[in-house]
């Protein structure tokens, strides 16, 4: 939180965008059942111990 920016690469096209959090209940129990329908639960959990906070990246 104390710097927004990050850097995503997707098949080696790279940009970098503000992330903003977002810690209501709702929304981000939305991106963890998204996260387990493509990655499967036991990886969520492996690599996720923490099911309080996500982020909106907005793409332009």
């Amino acid at each position: 939180m104390k710097n927004p920016q990050i850097r995503i690469d997707a098949r080696g096209v790279e940009a970098e965008f503000r992330a903003e959090p977002v810690t209501g209940a709702k929304a981000v129990k939305s991106v963890i059942e998204k996260f387990r329908e493509k990655y499967g639960a036991g990886d969520v959990r492996k690599y996720y111990p923490k099911f309080d906070v996500a982020v909106l990246v907005k793409l332009d």
